[in-house]
């Protein structure tokens, strides 16, 4: 069974996506909406995948996810991680475009995906 854990502010787009994935598929899902303690989640959870929003304001902006994305990959290099970005904001884009390139996190999708799309996304082949 994967374990998968979401890191977001958006309660209701999280309540949603849980929601979904329960129903439809045989995963363990767990929320965190402060991520101070995003890293520490993905180690007790021992999560597979991994979805991070990015804040369109505030401190968890690109930098500071990327940094946090940074961490799992040193700490959890088999877990899959994905950034979720505002598609206005060219600044944060060209920055989680150059992280999947780099290899910093495994992919990225904006916040207007579906919520189906979102879930195939953090399934594991």
């Amino acid at each position: 069974m994967q374990t998968i854990v979401l890191i977001m502010q958006r309660t209701s787009v999280a309540q949603g996506l849980l929601a979904l994935l329960r129903k439809e598929h045989d995963v363990e899902l767990y929320h965190e909406d402060d991520y101070n303690h995003a890293n520490a989640a993905i180690r007790v959870y021992r999560a597979h995948s991994v979805l991070i929003e990015v804040s369109e304001n505030g401190e968890c902006n690109a930098d500071y996810c990327l940094s946090i994305c940074d961490n799992i990959k040193k700490e959890m290099p088999n877990c899959k991680v994905l950034l979720m970005c505002p598609e206005k904001n060219k600044k944060c884009i060209g920055q989680v475009v150059a992280a999947k390139q780099s290899g910093r996190i495994d992919n990225f999708v904006f916040y207007d995906a579906s919520l189906r799309y979102l879930s195939s996304m953090l399934l594991l082949e």
